[in-house]
């Protein structure tokens, strides 16, 4: 431990701050990869669960919509 202290005695204001502050960034490094690394697998719907991306119908889209709306309230 002595060697370590001495060491650092000998290092310059400046490398005393490079080597700190490279030190901080090396361990902030490892844990932001070690937590995305265990991360739970986010879930992917089900194929039962089809998402519905276009609905076409038969009847007229403006009866669905404007017209019908105003129907209700007539």
């Amino acid at each position: 431990m002595a060697s370590v202290d001495s060491w650092w005695a000998a290092l310059s204001p400046t490398a005393k701050r490079t080597v700190a502050v490279g030190s901080i960034g090396t361990v902030l490094v490892v844990a932001i990869i070690a937590l995305a690394s265990v991360s739970p697998e986010v879930a992917k719907p089900s194929s039962k669960q089809a998402v519905i991306q276009h609905i076409l119908t038969d009847s007229d889209p403006r009866s669905l919509g404007i017209d019908g709306i105003s129907a209700q309230f007539a």
